[in-house]
């Protein structure tokens, strides 16, 4: 019985729609408006992301590293620190969405391949920003891994 009734109304609605033409223009036209409007505004690219950025190392090959972070769209400087304890008040007050620690001797370990670490720290209260930003400085760090391995293979 309700499924007559369900039917019934579908009918009339269908009815509906061929007599009225502006109906049937807002029908289809209203979410293809939204669709290509929220398509502009809804994006997952992050761009300029602020960057903290500790270098324990002072190496010409940190420095070369902190270029490539600079350089990319990814990321803007928000600061440079001397110690890691002030990387917490650029993450914590906003000023700073990602960490970048190059540690001691990282520079060493990057010519003599013996698997140098990199610390990337990221503000959680957005999570999908961070997300994206620490895939964005692993993609950066592993580039320029990448140019210094070729380096080393066309000196030797």
């Amino acid at each position: 019985m309700k499924m007559r009734k369900i039917l019934y109304m579908v009918k009339k609605e269908f009815l509906q729609l061929r007599r009225d033409k502006r109906m049937v223009a807002m029908l289809f036209i209203s979410p293809v408006v939204q669709l290509i409007l929220l398509g502009y505004a809804a994006s997952i690219d992050v761009k300029n992301i602020p960057l903290v950025i500790c270098d324990l190392d002072h190496t010409k090959e940190s420095r070369e590293l902190i270029q490539h972070y600079l350089s990319s769209r990814y990321f803007i400087l928000a600061g440079y620190v001397g110690k890691m304890d002030e990387i917490d008040d650029y993450l914590r007050s906003g000023k700073a969405g990602l960490a970048l620690i190059v540690p001691k001797n990282f520079g060493r370990e990057l010519l003599t391949r013996t698997n140098p670490q990199l610390a990337v720290i990221a503000d959680g209260s957005d999570s999908n920003t961070g997300g994206i930003g620490l895939n964005y400085a692993s993609i950066i760090a592993a580039r320029y891994a990448r140019t210094i391995i070729v380096k080393q293979a066309v000196r030797s």
